[in-house]
């Protein structure tokens, strides 16, 4: 496997199904750092579990300002920075 993502922080919004669960996958065996995001906290957090890695997941939906601010509150308190969204 690549390590294209190595020391990378990603956000992954829909993270916790289809598409953007199978990428979320892709960057962390690629080595990257990566928090998913989904409006349902239960799937959320079961898809952070099935991913092996430095996976985050993350209750937010991107349709809501507060709800992205925390996110990224997040993402910088814990990892500093954000390479890939």
């Amino acid at each position: 496997m690549s390590n294209a993502f190595h020391n990378k922080v990603a956000v992954v919004t829909g993270g916790s199904a289809g598409i953007g669960h199978v990428t979320a996958r892709k960057i962390a065996e690629g080595g990257g750092t990566v928090y998913i995001t989904g409006r349902d906290q239960g799937a959320v957090t079961a898809a952070a579990a099935d991913i092996p890695g430095d996976v985050i997941g993350v209750r937010a939906d991107s349709r809501s300002a507060d709800d992205l601010d925390r996110l990224f509150a997040q993402v910088e308190r814990r990892s500093g920075r954000l390479d890939v969204l």
